[in-house]
């Protein structure tokens, strides 16, 4: 079996990354589904193990970068619950 061309893999994993973006939440559009921080944080795992079975140093790199990526976006939905937690405990003074 011929060995995967990096930079085709590369291509190719980056392009899977786009499409769960527009698919699960990560898009700017308020209609699409978000998820929770534990499922960013899942789906961030799930790319770190990934990361260590591929041979390509770039395509590496990039899944960990992705990872973080999902890593900041779970932070910010804690964030934004621990806001509006916030806001209704006061609201319910």
């Amino acid at each position: 079996m011929e060995a995967a061309n990096p930079a085709l893999t590369r291509r190719f994993a980056l392009q899977q990354f786009r499409e769960v973006n527009v698919t699960f939440g990560m898009s700017d559009d308020a209609h699409q589904p978000c998820l929770s921080a534990e499922q960013y944080r899942a789906r961030a795992t799930l790319i770190r193990y990934t990361a260590e079975a591929v041979r390509s140093a770039l395509l590496r790199c990039d899944l960990l970068e992705i990872a973080k990526q999902y890593d900041k976006l779970a932070e910010s939905t804690d964030a934004e619950r621990r806001s509006t937690d916030h806001e209704t405990y006061n609201d319910c003074k």
